[in-house]
């Protein structure tokens, strides 16, 4: 039997906080989305009358013809440059000393979209518990759904301890491509990854123009979302560029309607006519991580894993796999699988370069020459000096899989997977999602989790 990766709820949540934004205080077309999100430096409480440091990392993302100062390709990323950011993050309604630059390290790029991304971070010592940030500019590209006007992104703060366990809270976290693209006509379904430090209950909603909370498209999309599993379902009949503005926020429990905090989520559908069906599209085969996996990585460790997408017609190949990633990961050039005329891989690296518990996100699409995309993937990349770690595993004459870690464990509440690797090739034998799967159980010794092997 090869390695077993495994996550519980305690492993699942990291403390990486991400901003993915665009640019400020520039007048043109080159905003791609956003999302804001923070933690405190420490989570215990400080001495009465001072207030703790909040930890603020950015995404930013944008077009990258707008500026020579937004360029970015393989060189850019592997060095690790810093390129000079745009406007600024600001805060309101409770505070009103932050007015923070940012500059960016860019992480990835993709050249027939025209956009780049990368990632900064700020560090603020407030004045006030509650708060909130924002970072405004102008202007979206022309949209179907908004025009061309100005953006804001909007996270709430509230550094009150909390009320069930007296620490102090952190954000939700999430990413997602800069611009998603969707066939005319195709049904479509995008999974926002979400993740909480805190293992709090996570739900999307659509932001609103009342919280100023997305300037010029508020309420203009008009695909379903499901604001339990943080789901978009939409089948647009229209072409073009649509922004899509989403809240995330987090609650104690799953009778709660009170939020913890609140932060966005905001980017791009581009609905292209498309010559041929729905399902031309490229698809990954089964040897490529199902989406929210959870990968532990212990600090300074390297994971490696295979995407392979196949194409629908040996006429067509898989051009690049386009990747929105932490600092640390990289992926080899597009190559042909050898015998096959419609699969292509890319190897992919990741080496954490933290020495704390820290959770990231990962996520990647395959684009074909003809222009049609795969659905989006994400996984989330934990690093953890935090246990638990595999004791044992032992597999039975029934084939039950018993393994046993150094602290207690519990089934997740959301889709979290088992994946079990042939160690001679790493090729997925067996994934197993412990949310909801009938052959995986949680005995009553909770430094086990118990799986029937097919």
């Amino acid at each position: 039997m090869g390695p077993i990766l495994f996550s519980s709820k305690r492993s699942l949540f990291g403390v990486t906080i991400f901003i993915f934004l665009g640019i400020t205080f520039v007048s043109g077309s080159h905003f791609r989305g956003g999302v804001i999100t923070w933690r405190p430096a420490s989570n215990i409480p400080p001495v009465s009358g001072t207030f703790p440091t909040v930890l603020f990392n950015y995404r930013v993302a944008f077009r990258t013809s707008f500026s020579s100062d937004h360029s970015c390709n393989q060189q850019t990323i592997n060095s690790g440059a810093v390129n000079p950011g745009e406007g600024s993050l600001e805060c309101d309604n409770g505070c009103t000393t932050l007015n923070d630059d940012f500059d960016y390290r860019c992480t990835d790029f993709s050249t027939e979209g025209d956009w780049t991304t990368g990632l900064g971070d700020s560090a603020f010592t407030p004045t006030s518990n509650v708060f909130e940030v924002f970072y405004e500019g102008r202007n979206w590209i022309r949209l179907a759904n908004g025009g061309n006007g100005p953006w804001i992104i909007r996270s709430r703060v509230d550094l009150t301890p909390r009320a069930d366990n007296g620490l102090i809270n952190s954000s939700p976290t999430t990413s997602n491509m800069p611009i998603v693209r969707i066939q005319q006509n195709c049904p479509t379904t995008l999974i926002i990854p979400v993740a909480d430090a805190d293992g709090d209950v996570v739900r999307c909603r659509y932001a609103v123009s009342s919280g100023d909370e997305c300037g010029t498209i508020c309420g203009q999309l008009d695909a379903t979302l499901d604001e339990v599993t943080c789901t978009l379902e939409w089948t647009p009949t229209e072409t073009g560029l649509f922004g899509v503005a989403i809240q995330i926020e987090d609650f104690v429990d799953a009778s709660s309607t009170t939020p913890l905090s609140g932060i966005p989520l905001q980017f791009l559908f581009e609905v292209f006519e498309g010559n041929g069906t729905c399902g031309e599209a490229p698809v990954f085969l089964p040897v490529v991580l199902p989406g929210q996996s959870c990968i532990a990585v212990r600090p300074g460790g390297t994971f490696t894993t295979r995407i392979e997408a196949e194409v629908s017609d040996p006429s067509r190949s898989i051009t690049s796999i386009n990747t929105v990633s932490p600092i640390g990961l990289t992926t080899t050039a597009v190559q042909p699988v050898t015998g096959s005329d419609v699969r292509y891989f890319v190897d992919v690296i990741f080496t954490s370069p933290s020495t704390l518990q820290q959770q990231e996100i990962f996520c990647f699409v395959a684009v074909d020459s003809g222009g049609l995309t795969s659905e989006q993937r994400c996984i989330f990349l934990v690093t953890s000096t935090l246990p638990p770690v595999p004791l044992s595993a032992t597999v039975d004459g029934s084939n039950l899989l018993t393994i046993t870690v150094d602290t207690a464990i519990t089934r997740p509440e959301t889709s979290r997977f088992i994946r079990i690797v042939s160690a001679s090739n790493q090729q997925t034998l067996f994934t197993f999602d412990t949310s909801s799967a009938t052959d995986v159980r949680f005995p009553v010794i909770d430094t086990t989790v118990q799986i029937q092997l097919p």
